[in-house]
């Protein structure tokens, strides 16, 4: 009925598909099936709380100690450090929270909340160490106006210290317009300092509060927050480089494959690790964050908005673009959060979408390029510049190459989305959409394209930084959709307004292996 070139593909098929079979490890037939089958399990009070931490911002494991031994714990002993004794360390099930991530900060002014992310350790201020706390509220300069306190427990006392709020910093500028107004959601910087009788311990929780009178607080603290402090148990690489990646709103729009891409190409440049926040993914690009946290390379988190902003993960792309600019502050919760977490981690992090590749022109990655721009610094200079600066090109999606051309040319897989787009603008002028490198020594405050705080001498908080040279690098933009100017948009006439710039193609063979080898393993059907 059917001839024999009809049938051929499917019998190629059905072949390759008996290989597969044969393959497969084979598990015998059984009437048996309890050995497969999961275990039941019931975490106890430890576990419980050990997992509520990790997905949490909650001291739960400290609470679990407090709760074992809480009254066994050293008296209070210095007559000018003010204890509240009446403030309990209250069960992570008590504290007001919102949205997951989220815990509820109560002003003196009613139509003003403050919603609490994180909390983390900070000693990098010449011998002054602090808490800091990254906070949201949608009314961000009258909360820099409010008196506030903090209550600080540590690990060998029986009460909560009492202390001050020295600095609440709007990460979002006021004089940047929008961003500020009421209504308009964006984070804010706390400082709570560490009495000096308290210098040589680390804190475990912290709770933010708008008076200093322990009684009008209350037995509960209501906001209590973990103290991060990711110290590693190795001192990190000379040039550790870690990468912070604005948080994904992927719920409706796969670019899994591209990820794929980009991560093996930061991997070339030299990223130790990858640090990602998740509103909402498809279930590809999960797949992606899935193995690549599973290999060690990357780190992420989820992310939910506070108040009483949509949460949905199909929306949030929808919601980003509604609100236009007035959705930019929020971007700085988690690049600061990611900055916090990180200090003790890696010497340098940078701030990148996932379209962004920060590409050496003549060196091989970044580590030979941050030692050829710090063999050139003066000592001075190496103790102040807090930031490197990358220039800015966008790479033209409509213009694409589909061969690398030489003495033996190749076709160029359609799965490297960098090796097959070639041309890009003019770079941009000097400071417009740059991206650094971030010393984490010095920045304690991060913008997406540059720092907005650095620890200084001046007590000013101002950042020096240093810019590298267009030939050295250059910040490639491989944004989607960038077009040229109108009278450039003739695919006959690409070159009239734009760069042709291969220097990606120094990294194809090493990058198809790699790219190749994960997409294989990522998404090769299971049998």
């Amino acid at each position: 009925m059917f001839n024999e070139q009809v049938l051929s593909p499917f019998r190629d098929l059905l072949s390759q598909f008996s290989q597969k079979l044969s393959n497969t490890k084979q598990i015998p037939i059984s009437n048996d099936i309890s050995e497969i089958l999961p275990k039941r399990i019931q975490l106890d009070d430890t576990q419980t709380m050990n997992l509520t931490e990790n997905e949490s911002n909650l001291p739960a494991m400290y609470y679990n100690r407090w709760k074992q031994n809480g009254f066994g714990r050293n008296a209070n002993k210095y007559r000018n450090i003010k204890y509240c004794s009446n403030v309990k360390m209250i069960s992570p099930h008590m504290v007001r929270q919102n949205n997951l991530f989220w815990q509820i900060v109560h002003t003196s002014d009613q139509e003003m909340i403050v919603y609490a992310y994180n909390a983390y350790y900070d000693n990098r201020l010449y011998g002054k160490p602090a808490v800091k706390v990254i906070t949201v509220t949608d009314r961000q300069v009258p909360v820099e106006k409010i008196k506030w306190w903090c209550l600080l427990w540590f690990d060998n006392l029986l009460d909560p210290v009492l202390s001050t709020v020295d600095d609440v910093y709007t990460v979002w500028p006021e004089y940047w317009n929008f961003g500020v107004n009421n209504g308009t959601y964006g984070p804010q910087i706390f400082t709570c300092s560490i009495p000096e009788q308290y210098s040589n311990q680390i804190p475990q929780a912290i709770s933010i509060q708008t008076s200093d009178n322990c009684e009008k607080i209350g037995t509960n603290p209501g906001n209590l927050l973990r103290v991060i402090y990711n110290l590693p148990e190795k001192k990190p690489r000379k040039q550790s480089i870690g990468i912070c990646v604005q948080a994904f709103r992927f719920g409706t729009y796969d670019v899994s494959v591209r990820l794929v891409e980009w991560l093996e190409m930061v991997k070339i440049m030299g990223a130790d690790q990858v640090y990602f926040y998740v509103y909402g993914a498809t279930e590809n690009m999960m797949k992606v964050l899935h193995h690549y946290k599973k290999e060690g390379f990357v780190n992420w988190r989820r992310l939910t908005l506070p108040g009483e902003q949509v949460n949905v993960p199909s929306l949030y792309n929808y919601y980003f673009n509604q609100l236009g600019g007035k959705f930019w502050p929020q971007e700085l919760i988690e690049l600061n959060d990611c900055l916090y977490r990180n200090i003790y981690r890696h010497e340098y992090l940078v701030v990148k979408d996932i379209d962004e590749m920060i590409m050496p022109q003549k060196l091989n990655n970044w580590h030979e390029l941050i030692n050829q721009i710090e063999s050139k610094m003066t000592e001075a200079d190496l103790k102040k510049k807090a930031y490197y600066v990358n220039r800015h090109a966008y790479v033209y999606e409509m213009f694409e190459e589909k061969m690398i051309e030489g003495e033996e040319s190749k076709p160029i897989p359609e799965y490297l989305y960098m090796m097959r787009h070639t041309y890009r603008s003019e770079l941009l002028k000097r400071g417009v959409n740059i991206k650094c490198f971030h010393r984490t020594d010095l920045v304690s405050a991060v913008h997406n394209h540059y720092p907005m705080r650095c620890i200084n001498t001046t007590g000013h908080h101002s950042c020096d930084g240093l810019a590298i040279r267009y030939n050295d690098s250059i910040l490639m933009h491989y944004r989607r959709n960038r077009s040229p100017p109108e009278d450039c948009k003739t695919p006959e006439n690409p070159i009239k307004c734009s760069v042709h710039d291969r220097t990606a193609w120094r990294y194809f063979e090493m990058l198809n292996k790699f790219v190749r080898t994960q997409l294989e393993i990522i998404f090769e059907p299971k049998i």
